[in-house]
């Protein structure tokens, strides 16, 4: 794309069949706004043919539909975001020692046995 822009405005800024032909390449790639920008300069240089025409109207409807589908997506995220907000908060996590507590019989859940478990305690 930056090519072919380059090479029209750097040989003929003005060529009507290059912006023409770029506009037509930038709306295949659906750069909408930059083929409408293209397809402005020529209808303002007095160029009104039906392929400039019918090129800006399939512009404007690619426009509309990318529009669409954008809003479509952007809804969908603003649902889901929305969704996550009004969920039930999460327990928090417990940390390993007060799961252990809960879970471990009272002797084994004591700091001597965790001493000791790990090497720190030893009897002599």
């Amino acid at each position: 794309k930056q090519w072919y822009q380059r090479r029209v405005r750097g040989i003929e800024p003005d060529n009507v069949k290059g912006l023409f032909r770029r506009a037509r390449a930038l709306c295949a790639l659906r750069f909408y706004d930059e083929a409408q920008s293209d397809l402005k300069k020529l209808i303002g240089r007095g160029e009104n043919g039906s392929e400039i025409r019918a090129l800006m109207e399939e512009v404007v409807k690619g426009r509309v539909e990318m529009a669409r589908s954008e809003g479509v997506s952007m809804r969908a995220v603003l649902r889901q975001i929305e969704k996550e907000e009004n969920k039930e908060p999460a327990e928090p996590v417990k940390s390993v020692w007060d799961e252990a507590e809960e879970t471990c019989p009272a002797e084994l859940a004591s700091e001597e046995a965790y001493a000791a478990y790990t090497g720190k305690y030893c009897e002599t």
